[in-house]
């Protein structure tokens, strides 16, 4: 055997990329289902009410948004009632803010296991962003008691929402896997993610009608991927307008923001294990 074969030459990953392998990812896959299954279960765990808080989180804040916004404010709902215009709303938001800051907090929180068990990293956001469907399901089911009793019914185009759902998933783990990255060398980005997760509902039309919106302020609006996710959504459940084509303009946003947060994401990778 010649000496030239005798040695292999280690060097660190390069490249855009940083060495991050999709067929690693997908070979690791049940990663995923094993970290969902294992938060459902544990975030249930010695709970009084366990599965009933899903359901009361969104209806107590419709109860309250419809109250404030609805009868005192009178905002326009698109000529919905304001409980079901609201909880449409609030079933996408509540999902879209959970996995974003659960996906932001993933690495640190699964500490643990990325230090002794070797697994792409990018599992862990994708499971954190992952697990709320399970609330919006439960959250689903709640909307269409409401449907019910408000007397709406949701038109053909209820077949799409899962394809909203799916977006919301996907732009979810942009920002998340942004801030995923940064919380694992500055452990004060999780509070500050949080912050701007509350303000974000402020900008998102949760508890307005983005029709109520006009001109520039329209467009500004639509740049928020929200935006049009609210609007499609509320258009597949409760037979809300269409979106209109200004909200593409927020798939290109949050095209933008998957992109950079997973880039951020898998060039910082190889320090995780050596910084969490």
């Amino acid at each position: 055997m010649s000496a030239q074969a005798q040695w292999r030459e280690i060097v660190p990953a390069r490249g855009l990329l940083r060495g991050f392998k999709a067929r690693e990812v997908w070979e690791d896959r049940r990663v995923v289902s094993a970290l969902v299954r294992r938060e459902i279960m544990s975030s249930h765990k010695q709970s009084l009410i366990g599965v009933l808080w899903i359901v009361l989180r969104p209806l107590l804040g419709t109860v309250v948004f419809t109250a404030v916004f609805g009868q005192l404010a009178g905002l326009d709902s698109d000529g919905l009632p304001y409980a079901v215009f609201a909880l449409s709303g609030l079933l996408v938001w509540n999902f879209v803010s959970a996995a974003s800051l659960g996906a932001a907090g993933s690495i640190v929180n699964e500490a643990d296991l990325v230090t002794k068990v070797y697994f792409p990293p990018i599992l862990a956001p994708i499971a954190a962003a992952v697990t709320p469907l399970v609330d919006a399901v439960v959250t689903l089911v709640a909307l269409a008691v409401v449907l019910v009793i408000y007397g709406v019914a949701p038109g053909v185009q209820i077949v799409t929402f899962p394809l909203w759902i799916a977006g919301a998933l996907v732009f979810a783990l942009g920002p998340g896997l942004w801030f995923c990255a940064l919380n694992v060398k500055y452990r004060d980005a999780a509070p500050i993610f949080g912050l701007l997760v509350q303000l974000w509902l402020f900008i998102s039309p949760v508890v307005f009608a983005s029709s109520a919106v006009d001109g520039t302020a329209r467009v500004l609006l639509a740049l928020n991927p929200v935006c049009g996710l609210l609007d499609g959504a509320r258009w597949a459940l409760v037979d809300a307008p269409a979106p209109p084509p200004v909200d593409l303009l927020g798939a290109l946003t949050a095209a933008i923001l998957v992109l950079i947060g997973f880039l951020v994401f898998v060039r910082s990778q190889r320090a995780f294990v050596d910084v969490v």
